[in-house]
């Protein structure tokens, strides 16, 4: 785990994402979600230990409870593309937490 800190910020990106898709035959699949998202104060990061490349960008949760919750714009936000089957069959979670300033 690695924790930064940031004040509360505003992201507008394609990210990348995992999810579970039983039909996949894989460990997860990939999509690309596009934000506009306010008050982000962490990114959930995953990490395929397989493919060695990052797979996963989460800014939605909230870095700690006295943190802003993030706000996002729900008109700017879709799915681009469809899902992927990943390569990969494993998958590691690391927490990016911001540090206040």
């Amino acid at each position: 785990m690695i924790n930064l800190t940031f004040a509360p910020a505003t992201l507008t990106a394609d990210c990348p994402q995992v999810d579970y898709d039983p039909k996949s035959h894989t460990a997860y699949v990939e999509r690309t979600l596009h934000y506009k998202i306010s008050n982000v104060t962490q990114l959930q990061v995953s990490v395929d230990t397989t493919q060695r490349k990052v797979v996963g960008i989460d800014p939605t949760a909230a870095a700690a409870v006295e943190s802003p919750e993030p706000k996002i714009d729900y008109f700017s936000f879709r799915h681009i593309g469809k899902a992927r089957p990943a390569v990969g069959r494993t998958a590691v979670t690391a927490r990016v937490t911001g540090i206040r300033g």
